[in-house]
């Protein structure tokens, strides 16, 4: 068994008793991080910083003997790079940026080196005025190691293919004397985006770390066909300051509202206007300046955001009272027009271009100045889709009964239409049994006894020759006509006997 000292990284054997160790023994130690011990990220073969003594009997002295451990690049690496230019703008100190406390789980971690407000926050070095080499440290590189840059949402490892993609192969590569530190020269891309570094090193696949690509404009500024622009057009949306294609753009959704919530997080909000009454000025002050300052980035009428309501959030420290903001998403189009192309964008572009700033750090919306600088981005702002009901107000679902044109009656005329419509359809059945049953009538008279005993006794003795047709007719179709089989019969019990 073994005692692993946490503040002095030190592991305690203790031989047994009555079993010493003898001189010129060899020992095989083998030291595993799932058995509780905080090992160094890596180690050299033979590395003198492992070192092993006896208590009271032999001095601290390196090992003999042990192997390598945790050779290759290391992870976490972020560059910045500008479209077209060689070399990146990140420099070597802030490669691999320790930072600050304001950048560490549960805070946002820093995902954008382009950001200069996201550097500072994280206490990284700012960015180089010119390009430097394209820089990545580790342990026990190789000049053989090479570089694949992949789409961000693919992982290292899921293809084979070891090329460069979009961008360009260096020119030089240079190798530190401690194998710690490669340097790529004058790379560069043709495209613009979010992209993720993969290096192959002695044969297996690491996954280094993030490049962000943008193009040569003046952030907030964003590049359409060549052009830095402020907004993007209809149909696409800024990814990395570059304006693509928005799938939504296409989707057949240009009538329909969507509700999103979206969450502020000023630390200067000390008190919270969420409980305060809907006439008070600091509350509307809020509403106002948040209604016209994301009309502003979303480049949209300000009479499109609606504020369904405000709700308060939980925050990390008691200081400050995060807001939740239900925000809805008006059609530019109405339900009644004819219309079916507009220049607006459709609620659904409205949230697609929310959130491709939201993940931007250095677009617009978190420039100095700006209410949703603070906007929280782990917070998951799933749109709903609403409707607008008959009072002007957007819900999920509509009730009954909102207004005077409302479809739903009062207790008076329920009851009136009630009954009213119980008679007239116990009449309309009355009329209908009383119409069948005059259909189903005879509508000739009856024939007499008389007539019937006369054409019995001699036929010749009635005139009408329609009654004598008749009459012949029955006793050829077996109806008898004039014989009382059955009335005698009916007489008998069980109706049976002789007639």
């Amino acid at each position: 068994m073994g005692w692993w000292n946490q503040s002095t990284n030190e592991l305690l054997l203790e031989v047994v008793d009555g079993s010493p160790i003898d001189a010129f023994t060899v020992i095989d130690i083998f030291v595993a991080e799932n058995q509780g011990f905080t090992l160094p990220e890596t180690l050299n073969e033979n590395d003198t910083r492992i070192t092993i003594r006896s208590y009271d009997n032999i001095l601290a002295e390196p090992i003999k003997s042990s192997p390598m451990i945790g050779d290759g690049p290391r992870q976490g690496h972020l560059f910045c790079m500008m479209q077209y230019e060689r070399g990146v703008r990140t420099n070597y100190a802030m490669t691999m940026c320790d930072v600050l406390p304001d950048c560490l789980d549960p805070n946002p971690p820093l995902d954008d080196p382009c950001s200069p407000a996201e550097l500072i926050r994280c206490g990284c070095s700012p960015l180089t005025d010119d390009p430097v080499n394209f820089t990545i440290h580790g342990f026990q590189l190789q000049a053989s190691d090479t570089l694949q840059f992949l789409p961000y949402d693919t992982l290292c490892g899921s293809t084979t293919t070891g090329a460069m993609g979009a961008f360009s192969p260096p020119q030089e590569v240079f190798l530190s004397a401690d194998r710690d530190k490669l340097d790529y020269e004058n790379m560069s891309s043709i495209d613009s985006g979010y992209f993720r570094i993969c290096m192959l090193h002695n044969g297996a696949v690491y996954q280094v770390g993030k490049v962000v690509v943008r193009p040569s404009c003046q952030s907030p500024l964003v590049l359409v066909d060549g052009v830095c622009v402020h907004n993007c057009p209809k149909t696409k949306i800024p990814v990395a300051g570059n304006c693509v294609r928005d799938p939504n753009a296409v989707l057949p959704e240009e009538r329909q509202a969507l509700m999103i919530p979206i969450r502020i997080d000023d630390p200067t909000q000390t008190r919270d206007i969420t409980l305060a009454a809907y006439d008070d000025a600091e509350r509307k002050y809020f509403e106002y300046r948040f209604q016209y300052d994301l009309a502003s980035l979303l480049n949209c009428d300000s009479s499109r955001i609606i504020i369904s309501s405000l709700s308060s959030g939980t925050a990390q420290y008691n200081a400050y009272h995060p807001i939740i903001i239900n925000t809805i998403f008006s059609p530019a189009v109405d339900e009644d027009t004819s219309v079916s192309e507009t220049n607006e964008r459709s609620p659904l572009g409205l949230v697609a271009l929310l959130k491709a700033l939201q993940a931007d750090m250095s677009s617009a919306m978190y420039s100095a100045g700006s209410l949703f600088a603070n906007m929280n981005r782990t917070y998951d702002g799933t749109p709903i889709k609403v409707r607008k009901c008959d009072d002007d107000q957007y819900r999920v679902f509509c009730p009954y009964g909102i207004n005077a044109e409302a479809t739903i009656m009062n207790w008076g005329e329920s009851a009136a239409w009630y009954w009213v419509g119980t008679v007239v359809i116990a009449l309309a059945f009355i009329i209908l049994g009383v119409g069948v049953w005059f259909i189903d009538s005879d509508r000739q008279e009856p024939i007499d006894p008389d007539i019937i005993d006369r054409l019995q006794k001699d036929p010749k003795q009635i005139a009408q020759p329609e009654i004598r047709l008749e009459f012949a007719r029955s006793w050829l179709e077996g109806r008898f006509m004039g014989e009382r089989w059955q009335k005698a019969r009916d007489a008998k019990l069980l109706a049976i006997g002789p007639h």
